[in-house]
C-alpha cells in the first residue's frame, strides 16, 4: 500500500505516542501542583495531546478502511481469476481440438 503525502509515518505516530506519555506524566506529577505549572501551562499539554489522540484516532481508521477495502479488491480479483481460469481453460480446450484437426491427417 502507498504511502500518501500527509499520512504520518511510523516515526511520526511514535514521536506523538512520546508526547502524549510525556502530557500524561506532567499532569501526574504532584510536584507540578505544588510548584504552579499546571496552572501556568492552562491545560496547552493537554489540549495539545487530545489533538494528537483525534489526529492518531483519524489515522488509524484510514488504515483500517484502506485494509478492509484492499481485502475486498482480494476477494474480488480472486473471483474473477477463478472464473476467467474457467473461461480460459476452455478457450484452450477450443484452441487443441482444432491444431489437432488440422494436424491430424486422418481427420
Amino acid at each position: 500500500m502507498e504511502r500518501k503525502e500527509q499520512e504520518p509515518t511510523i516515526e511520526e505516530l511514535v514521536s506523538r505516542i512520546q508526547f502524549l506519555k510525556q502530557a500524561l506524566e506532567f499532569y501526574a506529577a504532584e510536584y507540578n501542583y505544588r510548584t504552579g505549572s499546571i496552572e501556568r501551562d492552562q491545560g496547552h499539554q493537554a489540549r495539545f495531546a487530545l489533538s494528537q489522540i483525534v489526529d492518531i484516532d483519524k489515522y488509524n481508521q484510514e488504515m483500517l478502511d484502506a485494509s478492509l477495502e484492499a481485502i475486498k479488491d482480494y476477494k474480488d480479483e480472486k473471483i474473477n481469476a477463478e472464473s476467467l481460469g474457467d473461461d480460459f481453460q476452455s478457450k484452450i480446450n477450443e484452441i487443441n481440438k482444432i491444431i489437432k484437426k488440422y494436424s491430424d491427417p486422418d481427420e
